[in-house]
């Protein structure tokens, strides 16, 4: 089977994306607060997750005050 190629995009970003969720440990706090099951998903206040995921960017990525 063949399959025709219309665009290819660069991805030259993934990279440092991947290691900015990984020191963030995104998905270690998702698996946290969100069970492994598609009702609980559905059922998770998003906003929650969402604002552990920012905390922790803030606190990996803050600059120390002097």
């Amino acid at each position: 089977m063949a399959i025709a190629v219309q665009q290819i995009d660069p991805v030259a970003h993934l990279p440092l994306v991947l290691g900015v969720l990984r020191r963030l440990e995104v998905a270690t706090m998702i698996d946290r607060l969100i069970p492994p099951t598609r009702d609980a998903l559905f059922a998770a206040n998003l906003n929650r997750v969402f604002g552990a995921i920012a905390l922790k960017a803030l606190e990996v990525y803050a600059i120390p005050t002097p």
